[in-house]
This record gives C-alpha cells, structure tokens and sequence, in this order.
C-alpha cells in the first residue's frame, strides 16, 4: 500500500497509466532531500550547489543500491541523469509516439516531460530547438 503524506492510503488503484512499472512493485519508498536553508532567491549558485549534491552523490547512492528502481516524476531530480527510462520505465517509446501524434512540433516542453530532448536550455534560461 502506498500512503500520502498525511498517512491515508491512496484513494485509486496504482495503474499501468500513471507510474513506471517498477514504482509499482515497490517494496519501500525512500525520499531524500538535502538538508539547506531555503531556496535562495538571491543566491542561484548556491542553489545549484545543493542540487548537484543529490543529483552527484546522493541519487548514485541510492541507485548502487536499488538496481532495477526509478522514480515518481513529480517528486524527482529535475538533473536526473537517464530520466527517461527512470521516470517512465518501459512506457517511454509508446509515450513518443503520442506526443509525436498531438504535438508533432514539440510545442509543449517541461524539463522531464516526453520529448523534451528536442530543446536544450541555454544558461541564461532560454530555450532552443535542437
């Protein structure tokens, strides 16, 4: 069974259609988060420091140990590196397909979204079509 964070049970059935196969079999569920003040309005470097902390050491960490896991899109690293198969497990080529079918331009990005390989953010934060 899988709870909210307020400790009641998930009010729908875990589906094929809303999450990787392998968060379905889970057996434990870990969330980490690094321990630094809050986001940093004026500071972006230090932002970005704290967010190479889990994308460089501590999601590796935990992948040595998890072989065959992933991860809730929703709650994941947003630097993850082979976010497709991670976020979306097997599913991720019958997702191309139909972004392909309702968005052949590649209109509708999000940084983990199907199909966003086709843009690359600059770093002043402006995207470009690859």
């Amino acid at each position: 069974m899988l709870f909210t964070q307020l400790g009641e049970m998930l009010p729908y059935p875990l589906s094929s259609e809303r999450m990787s196969c392998e968060y379905r079999t889970i057996d434990v569920v870990a969330i980490q988060l690094t321990n630094y003040r809050a986001y940093n309005y004026t500071n972006r470097q230090e932002n970005v420091k704290c967010q190479s902390l889990m994308t460089g050491v501590l999601i590796p960490r935990l992948t040595a140990i998890s072989h065959d896991s992933g991860a809730y899109l929703n709650e994941g690293d947003w630097k993850q590196p082979n976010w497709q198969s991670t976020f979306y497990g097997s599913h991720y080529p019958a997702l191309e397909d139909i972004k392909q079918k309702f968005d052949p331009d590649h209109r509708f990005y999000a940084r983990t979204a199907v199909g966003s390989e086709t843009w690359v953010e600059q770093s002043d934060g402006r995207l470009c079509q690859v």
